[in-house]
């Protein structure tokens, strides 16, 4: 469950989105590691997204105090989701972290030190996906074609 904050769950309309879904996730706002610049990039990011039609949530287990707090001095401007917290470090394990979902597909995540650069998503992040998908799908059919390669090297042998 992802409850908004009028208590409405949220997670079939992220899960079944056919734009991408930029998820911000701190199991705990207020034990994350927000030094270095790090809310700022993921504000940026969040920005570079919308600017695409990419809607951005933020998905805490923390207290509605520790929410506002966060907001307050922070000034991200986040739409907050509350979730259970081991449901949350199960899907990443640093604090914070990013995952993009589309139409319940992860299709990136980042941990803390590893935020995407905002610049990365220049162009549509919808045509950066299909090219990433482009790019899985050529590696896997060379894996297929290295793996039938190795066999039919090894079947030669034998003879």
């Amino acid at each position: 469950m992802l409850n908004d904050l009028e208590g409405v769950d949220q997670a079939q309309n992220i899960l079944n989105s056919e734009a991408p879904v930029l998820l911000v996730i701190s199991s705990q706002i207020n034990k994350g590691h927000w030094q270095n610049g790090i809310l700022e990039n993921i504000i940026e990011l969040k920005q570079k997204l919308y600017e695409q039609g990419i809607h951005t949530h933020f998905l805490t287990a923390s207290s509605d105090d520790q929410i506002t707090k966060f907001e307050f001095d922070g000034d991200a401007g986040f739409d907050y989701l509350n979730a259970d917290e081991t449901m949350l470090k199960t899907v990443i394990r640093s604090n914070p972290g990013l995952v993009l979902l589309q139409k319940g597909n992860v299709m990136g995540k980042w941990h803390y030190n590893d935020l995407p650069d905002p610049a990365s998503f220049k162009n549509p992040i919808s045509y950066s996906l299909g090219q990433l998908i482009q790019q899985q799908n050529l590696l896997l059919l060379l894996c297929y074609a290295l793996g039938g390669l190795i066999f039919l090297i090894l079947f030669m042998q034998k003879k």
